[in-house]
């Protein structure tokens, strides 16, 4: 019984001896001293640690990652973000911005920049990037932080597919517009660097219509119809 006694106590004491030791120890082994910022872009460190109101001294119990996250959602540009808790004293931000797959006109003129998933992020600064320009005839819809959506977003996914397997003929193409028919489809016009002429193609656009059209226009260009359009009737291309 003394025995038992003995065990009893010392597991008190071993106890009290641990929260004593959390109390005045244990808050010192908690303290974020370490920020990882794993991303792919430039950005002021200081200012993103403020932003987060990411201080030192501070338990790493103390932030909420939940709130922290939020805070990042509420830019459009970042298309992957996550803040996560390395214990015992380490904070994990890792951060992906989207990626321009086109510029698109938008409500008052304005250009922005649209990623692959069809959603307009950031305003095209004066350095523009030489990729093509998106025109559509619901441009008044277009506005920061909106997804495209719909047979608009076609586009978007052809953009995307010539930029990944068909680099060139995605860096040929300048300009399309896009304007809704009376059969509820969509007609497109396409405009390629360098080039005057201008294409029409009425209810579909793919790979090969692009790359025909491409051809179409660089035989014109030789043969000096500079202002000469094309029309694609289904089978093949006519000069207007």
């Amino acid at each position: 019984m003394k025995s038992k006694t003995v065990i009893f106590l010392s597991i008190i004491i071993i106890i009290f001896i641990g929260i004593l030791f959390f109390l005045f120890m244990g808050r010192s082994f908690f303290l974020v001293k370490h920020i990882e910022i794993k991303k792919d872009f430039n950005i002021d460190k200081n200012k993103l640690l403020s932003f987060l109101k990411i201080y030192p001294l501070r338990s790493i119990w103390e932030y909420n990652i939940e709130k922290m996250n939020n805070e990042l959602s509420k830019h459009i540009y970042l298309k992957e973000y996550k803040i996560n808790r390395k214990y015992p004293d380490t904070l994990v931000i890792n951060m992906k911005i989207r990626k321009p797959i086109a510029k698109i006109v938008g409500s008052n003129g304005k250009i922005y920049y649209i990623d692959e998933q069809g959603i307009v992020f950031k305003e095209a600064d004066n350095n523009i990037l030489n990729i093509p320009l998106l025109i559509f005839n619901i441009r008044n819809n277009i506005k920061y932080g909106v997804r495209i959506k719909g047979k608009y977003k076609e586009i978007i996914a052809l953009l995307t597919h010539l930029k990944l397997k068909q680099l060139d003929l995605y860096n040929s193409l300048s300009q399309i517009e896009l304007y809704e028919n009376k059969l509820n489809g969509v007609d497109y016009i396409l405009y390629f660097k360098t080039m005057s002429q201008k294409v029409y193609l009425k209810n579909k656009i793919n790979v090969d219509s692009i790359n025909r059209a491409l051809t179409c226009v660089l035989l014109l260009k030789r043969k000096d119809y500079n202002n000469s359009s094309l029309l694609f009737t289904g089978s093949g291309f006519v000069v207007m």
